[in-house]
């Protein structure tokens, strides 16, 4: 049996009999975090494989020094940081630029009017909804509330203010909470 410590610590040394393994066992998991930032498979699969590639020119980088436990939680943050910044370096290399709406900062208030109805969905049906969203408004909401992102952070990886991203997000969740209503009213 191959622990993730000792996957790892073959994948320092360019074995790439491990790095397939840690390749197979993460590619899953790389997949879904590259489909919520892009179009389509085909992108967020290029995406995925990109990813791999820094994954493995950078893993010396990466401390191996925990238990299996917390090294797996340290090591999907790290990969998850990777996939989601390969994500974004192709979004920006697109001819056709995101344009994010500023706003006034001090004019802007957030409310909150969720319901219950996340609990009701799955991960495929939510993905759904959000692919319908604009481009800018999926993002700020990917970065915030699924990669736990604050504000002030995703105003730098974006190049926005802070009100642009906290506006950005109250209308998606704004138009999320109109999607599932009228979801659920046409199911029931």
């Amino acid at each position: 049996m191959n622990t993730l410590t000792s996957i790892l610590q073959q994948c320092q040394k360019s074995n790439r009999v491990y790095q397939k393994k840690l390749y197979e066992n993460y590619y899953p998991y790389t997949l879904k975090v590259a489909y919520r930032y892009n179009d389509s498979y085909d992108v967020a699969t290029t995406t995925v494989n990109d990813s791999f590639v820094s994954i493995f020119k950078s893993i010396h980088q990466f401390k191996i020094d925990c238990n299996n436990i917390e090294l797996e939680k340290r090591f999907l943050g790290w990969i998850r940081k990777i996939v989601i910044n390969k994500s974004l370096d192709y979004i920006r290399s697109q001819n056709n630029k995101i344009i994010f709406n500023s706003i006034d900062e001090n004019n802007f208030e957030i409310e909150d009017n969720s319901t219950n109805a996340d609990t009701l969905l799955l991960y495929k049906e939510m993905m759904i909804f959000l692919k319908h969203l604009p481009q800018h408004h999926q993002l700020v909401f990917n970065l915030y509330v699924i990669d736990g992102y604050t504000h002030n952070e995703i105003a730098s990886m974006l190049n926005i203010t802070e009100g642009t991203s906290k506006s950005h997000l109250f209308r998606a969740k704004q138009t999320l909470q109109l999607q599932l209503t009228s979801f659920f009213e046409i199911n029931r």
